[in-house]
């Protein structure tokens, strides 16, 4: 589990800054 920017991931909710999600 990472938090962090799902911007830069692209992968749980690429619309949203910082999200928290399994990468």
């Amino acid at each position: 589990i990472v938090l962090g920017g799902s911007r830069a991931r692209g992968i749980a909710r690429p619309d949203s800054d910082v999200d928290i999600g399994i990468y």
